[in-house]
């Protein structure tokens, strides 16, 4: 009975977040990439080659790691590629509210100015990323249809497991004290100046 649930868990994990990435890749890219390169430099964290870079190629990730996790395919490899991007994001979007920045988030088309509700969200889709990885992405998935082992698959993927919940449990922990120690200003208050 466990296991059913943790596989109905790992799957609507696996809809949640791989609709949120095919989503928002294809979001970006119906706005252009110059849109999302603005968006990607409005964080001020790295020179415009990686931006454009980022720019390129970022979506085009989100669209494939989307639909590759809502059939199931090869989901504890992507179940990694996703948590790491949330993480990412979750850091991104955190070391501009520290700087108190103003910029949008670049998440999905609309603008979305940057907001500890973001960071929350990605730490809440970095959570759902663990039952992935634990139950193989679940019941319903593409590798059991075709019997697909990967090197994930093995007993030392625990290990893999618990990697990852230490990440996220950190994580959430620096947040949760980031969020609660620096001071509350309000929305538009101040916009950082680019370097």
């Amino acid at each position: 009975m466990i296991y059913v649930i943790s596989s109905l868990v790992a799957i609507l994990g696996r809809f949640i977040i791989g609709a949120t990435f095919f989503i928002a890749g294809i979001g970006k890219i119906r706005n252009g990439k110059n849109k999302f390169l603005h968006s990607v430099l409005g964080y001020d964290l790295v020179p415009v080659s990686i931006a454009t870079f980022v720019a390129h190629f970022l979506p085009i990730l989100e669209i494939l790691a989307g639909v590759m996790l809502v059939f199931g395919l090869l989901p504890q490899a992507v179940s990694v590629i996703a948590f790491n991007l949330l993480l990412v994001f979750a850091v991104t979007i955190t070391v501009s509210l520290v700087r108190e920045m103003d910029n949008d988030c670049g998440c999905f088309k609309h603008v979305i100015p940057v907001q500890w509700r973001l960071v929350y969200r990605n730490i809440f889709l970095m959570g759902l990323v663990l039952p992935i990885f634990a139950l193989k992405g679940g019941a319903l998935t593409i590798n059991k249809l075709l019997a697909i082992q990967t090197s994930l698959s093995h007993p030392n993927s625990t290990i893999g497991l618990v990697v990852l919940a230490s990440i996220w449990g950190i994580v959430l922990l620096i947040i949760l004290l980031l969020h609660h120690l620096l001071p509350h200003r309000p929305k538009g208050a101040k916009q950082a100046t680019p370097f």
